[in-house]
């Protein structure tokens, strides 16, 4: 059951992650602040505290979670330059 959850919640902040990339290479001012903002939000959700999907991608899978983070990272990377 945490293995199930922690895949809905890895695939769901993938989807975001995806969006932000895309959305970060158009010169439309509206879509580059909906990159920063769907980047905030994945990064803000993967934290482990209550409620948040990070809990359950935490119990779920430790090396998913670090795998998630990672993935974060390299996209606020290529979002920044």
């Amino acid at each position: 059951m945490e293995w199930d959850d922690a895949l809905v919640v890895f695939y769901s902040t993938l989807a975001v992650l995806l969006l932000s990339i895309i959305t970060s290479f158009s010169s439309v001012p509206f879509l580059e602040n909906l990159a920063k903002y769907s980047l905030f939000y994945a990064v803000s959700n993967l934290l482990p505290i209550g409620m948040l999907d990070g809990t359950k991608l935490f119990f779920g899978s430790r090396p998913l979670f670090a795998f998630t983070w990672i993935l974060a990272i390299i996209t606020a990377l290529t979002i920044a330059l």
